[in-house]
Order: structure tokens, then sequence, then C-alpha cells
């Protein structure tokens, strides 16, 4: 028995879409196709359908967030239905007037369907920008007056009309202008915008569109129905139910992790719609196909002045965040220098540094070499003439020159392997590996304190259990900066203190010498002076950090800190040599 595998949302929310589109172009086609007689009805017949589809589209695929898509809904639902009361309603015996319910039920769907679009855009961000609230009011006061001067008050004039009548009349155009601010603060807020608010927006769009059209051909007389401005309402309607089934970014994810808000960044298009908006009132005025009375002008000017005042507020708050990202430009710029000047410090510091150690273990190589040639090589030959000389006296049966032979080699062999013993000691330490780092700093003091009978030296520890590349590190910098100490900072108490600091293993060593200028350590590798340096480099092997603490005549502190962390896997780079005083 075969099953047939289960689709994924993805793919549900995908064929939905195709569906949806499909009813949407086929309801098209058919309706600017075919004849007068059907064509109201394939017009009811396709809006129902995307009707009908919208609502499963928002149980389906936004049941979570359901209740802003149904508000929208609710509100297209009512207008249709005022639609089919206008095309069927006298099958009941329901004969409309002016006004009616069919104008409530219109009117209706602006606000639900504008309060809904601001829900849903709630959902992405709850935050409002002051750059993008400007620049929304700017379009709403532009629109708002090109569509009242245009077919509001064309429409409340155009007969004499009841308070009741002026009151519906009056509220088509105001719809329109809730439906433009809508679409002004979806359209600038929001970046980047998500499928199901564009959608949202071209459905809103469409039906802004539409109504202003129709309006201006009403009020000439000159509407027909199955033209093209009834495609706007066929993209509200198609929009409108597409936009629950389009893939949701914020499905299981934060609110503010993907979706931010437009930071208002004055582009070229924003600066046209500026302009745009500055000019629509002197062009009103100007108009001649219109004529309005001076209240109508007082309007204009109220308008165009309130525009005006947001342009400039929104052209001032663009120079300071100019003037505000052109200090942090130079201030980025300042601090790439310096760190442009630092780096080449620094490379240039450890070429040297790095021309140094070559020089040195090429030194201590020779050293070595020269050591085990100067003792136990010369010895070890003395040894082997011995043993010749061993075997001649047993071949000649001289037992006691034999004897005596033995003891002179053994004795000989005994002070070879000690030489050799303090050759390795030199190398790598044993007593790192028996003792431990405290161990292997205590025999260092004890042994700096017999040839330096000035200093006092002493070691403190709270650790225990280091990693041998850490323990190497630490041995290594205290050997240098006890070096340091002999040359440089006269008699004096050295405190070698190892402790946990946080997630750190730090290791201080502290003297009450003459001290130094912390100024001049930068300059120090210049100056063929390389332990500082020497010291930070092996403590960059690590992620290690190094700190100076300083002063003529007051002494020294070096503090080394090495994580016990992989540093590295955090993204710490090899530091730079902090110096405090």
């Amino acid at each position: 028995m075969s099953t047939v595998p289960k689709r994924s949302t993805a793919e549900r929310q995908r064929l939905t879409l195709w569906i949806t589109a499909a009813i949407a172009a086929a309801g098209t086609v058919s309706y600017f196709l075919a004849g007068d007689s059907v064509r109201g009805d394939i017009w009811n017949m396709t809006n129902g359908l995307l009707l009908v589809g919208m609502a499963g589209n928002i149980v389906r695929f936004q049941s979570e967030r359901a209740r802003p898509w149904l508000t929208v809904w609710a509100g297209l639902a009512l207008a249709y239905s005022g639609g089919l009361l206008m095309s069927y309603g006298s099958v009941v015996g329901f004969e409309p007037g002016s006004p009616s319910i069919v104008d409530a039920m219109r009117l209706s769907n602006y606000v639900l369907a504008s309060a809904g679009a601001l829900l849903v855009l709630t959902q992405h961000d709850r935050r409002t920008g002051t750059r993008a609230t400007l620049e929304t009011a700017m379009v709403t006061i532009t629109g708002g007056m090109v569509i009242w001067f245009y077919v509001g008050l064309p429409m409340i004039e155009a007969e004499e009309l009841s308070g009741i009548q002026t009151v519906v009349a009056a509220g088509y155009p105001l719809g329109n202008v809730l439906l433009l601010a809508v679409i002004a603060s979806v359209t600038i807020r929001l970046i980047p915008r998500p499928g199901s608010l564009i959608l949202l927006t071209l459905g809103l769009a469409g039906n802004l569109a539409a109504d202003f059209l129709f309006s201006l051909q009403n009020l000439r007389g000159v509407y027909e129905p199955g033209g093209w401005i009834d495609l706007g309402w066929l993209i509200c309607f198609a929009g409108l139910s597409m936009g629950p089934a389009w893939p949701d970014p914020l499905a299981g994810v934060a609110r503010g992790e993907i979706w931010s808000l437009d930071k208002g960044h004055l582009s070229t298009g924003r600066l046209l719609m500026v302009g745009v908006a500055l000019f629509a009132g002197p062009i009103i005025l100007i108009d001649q196909t219109m004529v309005i009375d001076d209240s109508g002008d007082l309007l204009v000017v109220i308008g165009s002045a309130m525009v005006l005042l947001l342009a400039v507020s929104r052209l001032v708050i663009y120079n300071v965040d100019l003037a505000r990202t052109e200090s942090e430009v130079r201030t980025a710029s300042e601090q790439l220098l310096a760190a442009n000047t630092e780096l080449a410090e620094a490379k240039t510091e450890r070429q040297q540094l790095l021309w140094r150690i070559q020089r040195v273990v090429e030194e201590e190589r020779t050293r070595i070499a020269a050591d085990i040639h100067d003792r136990p090589i010369q010895e070890l030959t003395v040894v082997g003439y011995q043993l010749e000389r061993i075997s001649l006296a047993l071949a000649r049966g001289d037992v006691d020159l034999a004897e005596e032979i033995v003891e002179g080699a053994a004795d000989g062999l005994t002070n070879q392997l000690a030489e050799l013993r303090l050759i390795m000691t030199e190398i790598r330490p044993p007593v790192l590996d028996e003792r431990g780092l405290v161990g292997a700093l205590e025999d260092s003091a004890a042994r700096f304190m017999t040839e330096h009978s000035d200093v006092r030296v002493v070691v403190q520890s709270s650790v225990a259990d280091l990693e041998t590349e850490t323990e190497t590190v630490f041995y290594r910098v205290t050997q240098e900066a006890l070096t340091n100490v002999a040359r440089h900072a006269g008699p004096c108490d050295v405190t070698i203190r190892l402790e946990n600091e946080d997630a750190d293993i730090v290791l201080s060593i502290i003297d009450t010498g003459r001290g130094f200028d912390h100024l001049t350590v930068p300059g120090l590798v210049s100056n063929g002076r390389y332990g500082i340096a020497g010291m930070r480099e092996r403590l960059s092997m690590l992620h290690g950090d190094m700190q100076i603490h300083a002063t003529s005549g007051g002494g020294t502190t070096l503090r080394f800190l090495i994580s016990r962390h992989d540093r590295a896997d955090r993204g710490i780079k090899a530091p730079a040599l902090p110096v405090a005083t």
C-alpha cells in the first residue's frame, strides 16, 4: 500500500499562490472578453472565489496571526456584499437609495481594511521612526489634497445634497485618503518588506487607484463598466487574497531579528517625493480646470504650509544625520589611520624581532654545540682512549693498571653526564615535567638569589593543573623578567604570583626596583632591546595579554594573562601591548 507524501507548508503555500493567481487571471481575461450581459456575473463570481480563497488562506497559513488578516477580510467582504446587493438586490425586493446600507458597507471597508493592514504591519515592527513618519505625513497630506479637491469637493458640489448625503459623499474620498496613509506607512516604514505586506499594499493601492479614477470619470459622466479602471478592483481582491498565503519569514522568529525600521536615508526617490509634495499645493491653486472658493484656497494654503513644515523638518533631520554620519566617518577614518600606523609599527617591530630570534637561535645552537664540543665531547674522547688502554692492559695481564684506568673513566663519565643534564636543563627544564610550573619557578628563584644576593624572590601560587604550553610560556617569560631585574632593577624584592582571575590565569611579576618610563616601551625594539617584545610574542602565541605598570623609581609590575578557554575560537587576535601607568 503506497502513501502519498504529505506536502510541506512551503509547498502548500506555493501551490495556493499559483491557484489564486490562476483564478484571478482567468477571471480578469473572461471579464474583459465577455459580453455586457454576463460581465457582472463573471465579476461577482471571480471576486467571490478570491474572497473565499482568502478566508481559507487565513485559516491555513495565518492561524497564529489571524486577527489582522480577518479584519482586512471583513472589510473586503462587506464591500463585496454591498456590490451583490447592488447587482441582485431587485431579486429580493431591495431598492438602494441614497444613502443606503450599501454605502455603509462600502465605507466600512475603508476603515476595516486600513485597520487590518496597520495591524499586520505592527506584527513586524511596533516602533515608529521619526523620519519615516514625517515622510508618511507628507505623502498623506499631499495625496489628501489631490483626492479632496479633485474628487471630494466636486462630488459634494455636484448637486444639492442633504446633511447625511454630504457626509456619505465625503466619506468615499476620505476613505481613499485613509488608504493612502496606510499604503505610505507600509511602503516607507519597513525595510526589507515581506511578500505578504507587498501583496497587501498592492491590493490597497489597486483599490485606491480604481476609486480615484472611477470618481473622476463618474463626475464627468463617462464611466462605463468593463473598462480598465475595473482592473484596479480585481487587483485589490487578488492581492489581498494571496497575501495570507505568502511564506511568512517571521514564523518562529522573535520580532526584530529579521525586519527593522527604515532608517529614513534620504535617497533620490525620497527627495523627489519631497519635491512633489512641495509643489502639489501650488499646482492645485493654479489649475484652471477646477474652481474652488476662498475657503478651499485657505485649505490648500494650510495643507501646503503643513507639507512645507514637514519637509523642512525632514531636511533638518537629514542634515543632522549627515553631520553625524560625517563625524562618525571622520572618527572611523582617524581610528583606521591610527590602527594602520600601529599595524605598520607592529609589523616592523615583529620583523626586527624575527631577525633577532633567528640570530639568537643560531647563537644558542652555536653555544650548545661549543659546550658539547668543549666539555662532553673532549671528555668522552678521553674516555674512549682510556677504554683502549684498558683493553691493552688486560691483553698484557696488567689488571691493576686496568682497574686504575676504569676508575678514571667512570669519574669522567659521571662528570660528563652532569654536564649533559645541565645543557638539557637549559633547553627544557625537567623540573617543569617533574614538579610543574610552581616548582620550576621556585627552583629558578633559588638559583637567581644564589647568583644575585641583593635580590629577594618570593613565589606565591594558588593555581594548579596548567596546560603544558601555558607552563612553558609562563616559565620562559619569568626567566626573561628576572634577567631584566638583574640588568636594570638593582637591589629589590621580587614577587612572582600565579593566580586565577575570572576565566584567566594571571602571572604577575612585581619588583620594587628602579622602574622605568613606560613611554619608552614602543621604542625598545628599535634600540636593540628585545626582552619585552619577546615576552609579548610568547604570550601572543596563546592569544594572551601582557600589561606593564611602570614608573621611574617606583618599581615595575608585569602581568601576563592567558585564558583557560580557547580564545582563538572567540576571534581574539594577537594583542597589542597595553601600557598602564
